[in-house]
């Protein structure tokens, strides 16, 4: 940039893109906003990288309201997706990290630990009918123990590895007494009341 710009005012780049705000001998810093054919930016400027609070909008119809960070979505913030999705909580580098709930269109919600936009850690969803399942997510995918509680209130105990059922399925209902069952893989290997101790009868047998 031209260092003799200081101040307030707008320039134009030669590519179209528009910075109109405040300046310190040729960097944005401050307050302005910033166009570009792929999104148009409100915020705080610090030495030419947005750095602060500000809202940035998409030409796909998103939008971000939140904190920055050395030119980076860093903090806390909101995100809003074009087909009307949130999400609300923390962010690293421009990625969904750390704590933070998101809400689809469709009604699902999801609160707990996001890792580069994936739900990682532990973490509730929940589905529009009520049912929910609480538990360790690892890249999307059930990963590890956790406990699905159906709209009824039925409490379901299980065990997951790479998103399938892996190991005993306890099922808890005031109205009636529910075998356990045991998985591998996403299949049902064997099945026991469930008074019983051991694995009970093979489903195969």
């Amino acid at each position: 940039m031209d260092d003799t710009r200081h101040g307030s005012g707008k320039f134009t780049y030669a590519n179209g893109d528009w910075y109109d705000g405040e300046w310190d001998f040729g960097k944005a810093h401050g307050t302005g906003t910033f166009w570009t054919r792929q999104s148009k930016y409100i915020g705080r400027w610090d030495q030419d990288l947005k750095h602060g609070v500000g809202e940035e909008r998409f030409e796909d119809g998103g939008v971000y309201n939140g904190e920055y960070k050395k030119g980076y979505r860093s903090g806390k913030g909101t995100y809003t997706f074009a087909d009307g999705s949130v999400y609300e909580g923390e962010f690293v580098n421009n990625n969904q990290e750390g704590h933070g709930e998101a809400t689809w269109k469709k009604g699902h919600s999801y609160v707990g630990q996001w890792e580069n936009n994936y739900m990682h850690g532990s973490g509730r969803y929940t589905w529009a009918d009520g049912s929910s399942y609480e538990g360790q997510y690892v890249s999307n995918l059930k990963d590890g123990d956790g406990v699905f509680t159906t709209k009824h209130g039925r409490r379901i105990d299980c065990k997951w590895a790479d998103g399938r059922l892996y190991g005993p399925v306890a099922i808890t209902a005031a109205e009636w007494d529910a075998p356990v069952t045991h998985w591998r893989g996403g299949v049902m290997l064997s099945w026991a009341a469930a008074s019983d101790d051991g694995l009970g009868t093979p489903v195969d047998e």
